[in-house]
């Protein structure tokens, strides 16, 4: 009796070994998004404005200027400092860049060109926190660009970037916290200028 019970169980295991070959291999984890892009509603700001025209490279100078400025007229901050950028500048020459040193402020804030005040509507961004020194962070763009594609967005302005973590605040240039906005719109094609 023992061996007429025994005999389906060794038929089972055989049967199932036997098919184990024929199973489909598991799917592999789909890959993780690299950058944790996320939307978000970016608020209305009053911001001070520093317009410049000319190679990133020489931003640094034109930020001590602008913190100088805020410094010496006791100008009252609300937020952290950040900058606009309006070209590529893989097709744009360096001389030709053009971007904006911004901070939030006080409503009501008074001051003189080549400083300026603005106010910003709120606006819906893809947003991602990058860490690490600014030449590094910007091999990145093309990847948030891409996503907002992939996902069925448009750019609506030029990207923008708020420096949490940055030399002024006693982080190495590895510890660089850069939040980077695109403000973004559902669609599939660009807004005309």
């Amino acid at each position: 009796m023992r061996g007429i019970m025994a005999a389906p169980l060794v038929l089972t295991i055989l049967m199932s070994l036997s098919c184990a070959g024929n199973r489909p291999e598991p799917a592999p984890d789909a890959p993780k998004d690299p950058l944790p892009i996320r939307v978000v509603d970016f608020p209305g700001q009053t911001l001070l404005v520093l317009a410049c025209t000319g190679p990133f490279a020489g931003m640094d100078d034109k930020i001590t200027e602008f913190i100088d400025f805020i410094g010496e007229r006791g100008i009252e901050t609300t937020g952290d400092l950040g900058g606009a950028f309006f070209d590529n500048p893989a097709e744009t020459p360096p001389g030709e860049t053009r971007y904006e040193i911004r901070i939030p402020v006080a409503p009501g804030t008074v001051v003189a060109p080549p400083y300026r005040v603005m106010v910003t509507e709120p606006m819906t961004t893809a947003a991602v926190l990058l860490i690490g020194d600014y030449e590094s962070i910007a091999t990145r763009y093309p990847d948030i660009y891409r996503w907002i594609e992939e996902n069925g967005y448009v750019p609506a302005g030029p990207l923008m970037e708020v420096y949490l973590e940055h030399a002024g605040s006693g982080a190495t240039a590895a510890e660089y916290q850069t939040e980077v906005h695109v403000p973004v719109i559902k669609g599939s094609a660009p807004l005309s200028e």
